[in-house]
């Protein structure tokens, strides 16, 4: 009869799992050495010498050879997962699909509608005459990676496979060099691309051009409503994320409600708050014994 895991050692398996992958992340992305990575396969060994004494004489601890040990450590993590019953869920495999997701929406909007909004220096703007004119983005991506970074524009963003590390250095040479450094133009942008990661929900946030990891993805604020465009896209964002049936998400949806009702408050003429509340309810319907009309001036 296969031993079965309580829950405490089910998540402590779980926990390492994610540590293995953090660290083959900050591995890759170049910014650790490999000291990181091998430390947290020493304490893998280390705790679980007893249960899974392969692991030991699996992994070979060598300076070429970190990722491919902590792969094996992973891979025997689930096994030893998968002999006490227990289907492991790799939490990669949604992130990468909402990573993708993600990179498609965001580089369809930069494309095609963020040249219509004065955000971009005009050097990276031309004008087309067609169909009664608008502007295009006019940027070449080879150029301004090699000019910014020394590298070619990354193929994973071509291509769109998920390396998020890509995607990080797009949205930072974007925020830093193409974007106009002039009212709120700057904050205007991180909005659109902390929306999207909320929208997709990825953990991470753009934060005075930076892009940080941090918490589940309703865990920072909600950005302030600056204009009606804003507002609107409060609204269709809340209606998407209504019917999830993630309760964060649904979380998510009503802040975004709450914050739009504030700016629309907020609009409306006078001093008095109460006067500015009646005056709302009676846009949405002028009939003051309708139960519509006093849920909203409430």
């Amino acid at each position: 009869m296969t031993e079965k895991l309580n829950t405490a050692e089910e998540k402590m398996v779980l926990d390492y799992i994610d540590k293995i992958d953090e660290g083959i992340r900050v591995f890759n992305s170049g910014f650790s050495s490999n000291t990181g990575l091998t430390d947290i396969l020493l304490e893998v060994v280390n705790v679980f010498s007893t249960k899974i004494p392969q692991l030991k004489d699996a992994l070979c601890f060598k300076t070429t050879t970190e990722v491919n040990d902590a792969n094996t450590a992973r891979a025997l993590l689930i096994m030893y997962l998968a002999g006490h019953g227990i289907e492991f869920k790799d939490k990669n495999n949604e992130e990468n699909a909402s990573v993708k997701r993600f990179w498609s929406s965001f580089i369809t909007w930069f494309e095609n509608e963020l040249p219509e909004l004065g955000l971009l220096q005009e050097k990276y703007l031309e004008w087309d005459n067609w169909d009664g004119g608008m502007w295009r983005l006019y940027i070449n991506y080879d150029y301004e990676f090699k000019l910014y970074r020394g590298i070619n524009y990354p193929d994973s963003l071509k291509h769109n496979t998920a390396n998020f590390d890509d995607i990080k250095t797009f949205l930072e040479i974007a925020y830093k060099y193409w974007i106009k450094n002039e009212g709120q133009k700057h904050y205007q942008f991180t909005i659109e691309v902390n929306e999207r990661f909320r929208i997709f929900k990825l953990p991470y946030r753009m934060q005075n051009g930076t892009i940080l990891k941090q918490g589940y993805k309703t865990t920072y604020g909600i950005d302030k409503i600056i204009n009606y465009r804003m507002f609107e896209r409060k609204i269709r964002f809340s209606e998407n994320m209504i019917n999830s049936h993630d309760l964060m998400e649904k979380k998510s949806a009503l802040d975004f409600i709450i914050d739009a009702l504030q700016y629309i408050v907020s609009i409306q003429d006078g001093k008095d708050k109460y006067k500015k509340y009646a005056a709302l309810a009676s846009s949405v319907n002028s009939g003051q014994d309708t139960k519509v009309y006093a849920v909203i001036k409430q």
